[in-house]
């Protein structure tokens, strides 16, 4: 009888709540897009997050060191931090166009 080792998988995954968000989900892993992962990054690093930056310029956020409890407990965190950052997204967006003008 052979034995196939597990592997973790990094697939694409659907998390209730970011179906909108400037973020994709996978199965041990988040991944966030500019201009958000800015922003996210400042308000996260300090929490011992496995925190990567992509060269992108988006953000990746590894779940393997975290159990369910915790996990779920940043993922709402993390939902709440984004929905709420939106506002200075486009705030800082509209100064960046209005400099321009004259």
């Amino acid at each position: 009888m052979s034995r196939t080792p597990m592997t973790k998988s990094n697939e694409q995954i659907v998390i209730s709540g970011f179906e909108f968000l400037p973020a994709l989900t996978y199965n041990n892993s988040i991944e966030i897009f500019p201009p958000f992962s800015q922003l996210a990054n400042k308000h996260f690093f300090n929490r011992g997050l496995n925190i990567t930056i992509l060269e992108s310029g988006s953000i990746k956020i590894n779940f393997d060191n975290m159990n369910l409890e915790k996990r779920n407990i940043f993922l709402k965190d993390l939902k709440s931090f984004l929905k709420s950052s939106r506002r200075e997204i486009i705030d800082n967006f509209l100064i960046y166009n209005n400099k321009g003008r004259i």
